[in-house]
């Protein structure tokens, strides 16, 4: 009888909930400032009037609540009328940065793996970015998006700022809205999960106490996760020397001239955010951004635990918003985790590879590079680290064969072996043969580019030492002899 009575009194709270809700209306809670401009938080709500865009200027851009677990931005929970215990405080940004942003600096965020978007969101700073950093992503459909075609992501942000809004208040008390009391009124002293889920849904984990407002220019560029510098290709870029030429993308329609950069990098995504973004003309979209500012970036929040006075509400919702961020947090685990083994398996499969060997220069013979024609590395289970020489050469065979004078004579095919835990492979080769015993050589193990021996020479932007056989497997690079005399080699990063 209890527990029918507990479940009776749970779902009238429930149905409560729901009707408060319908009864809210676009005038008194509606619109707010968010990410992308005024909007109206779970709702479809037409374009705000002129009315609605000078009224929400500035208490429209504070106070609202957000889902941490989604990023989401949720309805206003503070009064926005305040005695002498709150003041609304608007800082403006000084006139020089807010009329002449091309002064503040473009901010990159690189992303080399899905990981890095996690990071993101999971560090614990206490604030929130905006743009397309401000709603949490699914790693899947990231990983498909973003990566799946060996590809890393950068978004730039341009802001313009025009004011910051804070909540200050005298003492340790927050004034909700009248329907956030009443929302926080109506949740029962018995913890029940279902009710408290609908709370959150509506009014979000944590109350927004302080913002930047104004207008962005963003980019988002997809780059190839080759054209990063590594011993493993020719060329490439540093990250600082990317973030160079992203920035300049944003900021000038101009090229950089610089064709490696630009044949290597695609633009998928170049908007403004705030004001009359269908306005070409720079200036007059920065005057329009007074009437229609974005939510630039959150720079304090509180949770709705902090907030309540009840001790026992103030547990029930503490217990409430940890599951829902843990939840969402183990989801983004799994998520990564199903994002692994797709890369894994994509590492594991027959690849296509070339097969190159340099020499070095003998007397007046100069330096010169055979690239082998195209042949496929077969798989971890038929190739694995280990196999006899016998079974190496008739399977993991190259077709490029090296001879080489130590103590003795030797003509020997170049080989490859996949590792059976990251799929990764490396090139192997026999350089001598001492004391009835076959010596080995093997390059480092590597995802794409070049595996590469002997494993002292690594600059590969040079010609092979003299009188030196320098051997070497790539994949996922285009391999090719140049300088005047052929005498240089580059595998360089595929372009788009």
């Amino acid at each position: 009888m209890k527990f029918l009575l507990n479940f009776i009194v749970v779902l009238l709270v429930w149905i409560r909930l729901g009707h408060t809700l319908s009864e809210l209306t676009r005038t008194e809670l509606c619109p707010v400032i968010g990410f992308y401009g005024l909007f109206c938080p779970s709702s479809s709500m037409e374009t705000p009037s002129r009315e609605d865009t000078i009224r929400s200027s500035t208490s429209r851009g504070i106070g609202m609540t957000i889902d941490l677990s989604t990023g989401e931005i949720k309805l206003p929970a503070l009064s926005t009328t305040y005695n002498e215990k709150y003041m609304l405080s608007k800082k403006s940004i000084p006139t020089v940065a807010a009329s002449d942003a091309e002064r503040l600096e473009p901010i990159v965020y690189l992303f080399r793996t899905e990981q890095d978007f996690v990071y993101l969101w999971e560090q614990d700073s206490g604030s929130w970015l905006g743009g397309e950093l401000s709603h949490i992503k699914n790693m899947l459909h990231a990983h498909k998006t973003f990566f799946i075609e060996n590809e890393a992501v950068a978004i730039v942000q341009h802001l313009y700022p025009l004011y910051t809004l804070e909540i200050k208040s005298t003492n340790t008390n927050l004034e909700l809205n009248q329907y956030a009391q009443q929302a926080i009124g109506q949740l029962p002293f018995i913890y029940d999960t279902r009710t408290y889920k609908d709370f959150l849904d509506i009014w979000g984990t944590h109350v927004i106490l302080e913002t930047l407002i104004g207008g962005m220019h963003e980019q988002q560029a997809l780059v190839k996760d080759c054209i990063f510098r590594s011993t493993y290709f020719t060329r490439g870029l540093t990250e600082s020397e990317l973030e160079l030429r992203l920035k300049a993308d944003l900021l000038s329609r101009t090229s950089m001239n610089d064709s490696y950069y630009d044949s290597r990098r695609r633009i998928i995504l170049d908007h403004r955010i705030g004001g009359e973004s269908n306005v070409s003309n720079i200036d007059q979209w920065k005057q329009s951004l007074n009437s229609k500012p974005a939510l630039l970036k959150i720079n304090k929040y509180t949770p709705w635990s902090d907030i309540v006075h009840n001790s026992i509400i103030k547990a029930n919702l503490q217990t409430a918003i940890t599951s829902r961020i843990k939840l969402a947090a183990n989801t983004r685990i799994d998520e990564l985790n199903q994002v692994q083994r797709y890369k894994l398996d994509a590492l594991f499969v027959q690849r296509p590879a070339q097969a190159v060997i340099g020499h070095g220069s003998r007397g007046p013979v100069p330096p010169s590079w055979e690239i082998i024609k195209d042949f496929i590395l077969l798989d971890e289970k038929r190739c694995p680290e280990g196999l006899s020489l016998a079974e190496s050469k008739e399977k993991c065979n190259s077709g490029a064969y090296i001879t080489s004078w130590n103590t003795v004579k030797l003509t020997e095919p170049l080989r490859y072996e996949r590792n059976l835990h990251t799929g990764m492979f490396r090139s192997i080769r026999v350089r001598d043969f001492v004391a009835e015993k076959y010596i080995e050589r093997a390059g480092a193990w590597v995802k794409s580019g070049c595996s590469l021996q002997p494993t002292i020479w690594s600059n590969m932007n040079e010609p092979p030492p003299p009188s030196t056989i320098v051997a070497m497997i790539c994949a996922d690079c285009i391999p090719r002899a140049t300088g005047t005399n052929q005498e240089l080699f580059e595998c360089e990063c595929p372009s788009y």
